[in-house]
């Protein structure tokens, strides 16, 4: 594996239209995204070099999907490979409809070698799915497929955690509302970015010192309308 350069902009979120010749992590994320969606790339496998076959196999999908048949996979080629794969993360772990549309879409604009400035603690948030670089390798991050899948996984699992009924009695000693299955899925779709905030309010144990703040949780409640504002379908339980 090479090593990839970072952002040369590294306090804003990079985009760029990828075409024959580039190089880099976004590359290796398009190249990754099209293997996924079923596209060879090349013996090589995903290098973050965008040659002849990427160019084939740019063509070959923009094809399929009824884009301009260019060999430039800009936001609208990257945006279709998401819409691609996403329906299958969606249906394998039952989220709602549109979960992962949402989450990903107000996350990083669909944009696959999505790359935010440094923290504070010297990580970044990467890819498409935005996987924090304290979690996650940037092989990892950037893998368009293994993103998705991974952050279907997450939401699935923080739902059934707060569908416990432990949860519920928590909440209950708690003088809290009860949250209904509609308010689980979005705070397991918050939870990606605040868990221990999305924890508190589902009931879930935490340390009190993490209790969050009214703004905290005012920020959470944003997050949270932001990342589920396409989801029109929910499950009836």
């Amino acid at each position: 594996m090479p090593s990839f350069l970072l952002p040369d902009a590294p306090n804003a979120y990079r985009y760029r239209p990828l075409k024959n010749g580039d190089f880099g992590w976004d590359v290796y994320a398009l190249q990754t995204g099209l293997r996924e969606a079923g596209y060879s790339i090349g013996a090589a496998g995903a290098d973050g070099w965008f040659g002849a076959d990427v160019d084939e196999a740019v063509k070959a999908f923009q094809q399929a999907r009824g884009l301009e048949v260019d060999g430039i996979a800009g936001i609208l080629t990257q945006t279709h490979i998401v819409k691609t794969l996403a329906p299958d993360a969606t249906a394998k772990y039952k989220l709602p409809r549109n979960a992962l549309k949402g989450q990903i879409e107000k996350e990083s604009g669909n944009q696959l070698g999505n790359h935010s400035g440094e923290y504070g603690d010297g990580s970044y948030d990467i890819g498409v799915t935005q996987r924090n670089t304290r979690y996650h390798t940037y092989e990892d991050g950037f893998d368009v497929g293994d993103s998705i899948e991974y952050l279907a996984a997450y939401i699935r699992e923080r739902f059934d955690k707060y569908s416990e009924p432990a949860c519920a009695q928590r909440l209950k000693d708690r003088g809290l509302p009860q949250t209904d299955p509609r308010r689980k899925w979005e705070l397991a779709q918050g939870a990606w970015n605040r868990p221990a905030y999305a924890n508190y309010l589902a009931g879930r144990p935490m340390s009190e010192s993490l209790k969050p703040t009214s703004a905290q949780l005012d920020w959470l409640n944003g997050y949270i309308s932001r990342v589920t504002c396409y989801v029109q379908t929910w499950p009836s339980a």
